[in-house]
């Protein structure tokens, strides 16, 4: 199960901008993924748990100690992930 692991502040990626960035990651017992996102840490939160939610629906863990990748598209732009 993919977990989030931190979300922690970022520095300006466009230096240009006043926006706030933020830096999130998300892991499980085999991979992690990282992403940047602009808004508030709130925002931030909200987009990285859709995206946990929608790799753990895309890749359910079987109960052997190897995981089996399971084809299921997860569309995040989907009502129910609104």
């Amino acid at each position: 199960m993919y977990k989030i692991i931190s979300i922690e502040y970022a520095e300006d990626v466009s230096l240009n901008s006043e926006k706030n960035w933020y830096r999130y990651m998300i892991a499980n017992e085999y991979n992690v993924i990282s992403g940047l996102k602009v808004g508030t840490k709130a925002e931030v939160s909200k987009h990285a748990r859709l995206c946990m939610l929608a790799l753990n629906q895309k890749y359910k863990s079987p109960k052997k100690k190897r995981p089996t990748k399971y084809y299921k598209p997860a569309n995040i732009n989907h009502y129910s992930y609104l």
